[in-house]
């Protein structure tokens, strides 16, 4: 199961901030985008994953990137992908078939991605984010 922690919580029970604080927004307003059930969903305490990727080997996955290639093309349902803490070192690719994917961490201080595509080494700045889309 896990856990949601909100920033309000994370205020209040002293984790680490970065200095940088956004404007506060009514918890009731949503993004017009955002459907009935992911309203639902992240608004839950608790969620159940359909995989769990952990670095420390406790898990599924091994690596985002492996959990992402094992999620089901076109999903018509949301496909929860568990990333425990730790930090990961890899670029995550998602294809355009894998569809309805979310990814959950232990917190912005807790899980990390990060990976090293840039400009000075041949990728565009398009192509050099952490996580992303990609077509196929």
């Amino acid at each position: 199961m896990i856990k949601n922690l909100t920033d309000t919580d994370m205020a209040s029970q002293g984790y680490p901030s970065s200095g940088r604080q956004l404007k506060e927004q009514d918890e009731t307003e949503w993004p017009e985008w955002l459907s009935p059930g992911d309203r639902r969903l992240l608004q839950a305490t608790t969620v159940t994953p359909n995989v769990t990727v952990a670095a420390d080997g406790s898990g599924d996955f091994l690596t985002v990137s492996e959990a992402v290639a094992s999620a089901p093309e076109r999903s018509k349902t949301r496909y929860i992908i568990k990333i425990k803490a730790g930090v990961y070192r890899e670029n995550v690719d998602v294809p355009r078939r894998k569809t309805n994917l979310m990814f959950v961490g232990d917190g912005r201080v807790n899980t990390i991605i990060t990976a090293s595509r840039n400009v000075v080494d041949g990728s565009t700045t398009f192509n050099s984010s952490t996580v992303g889309e990609y077509p196929v």
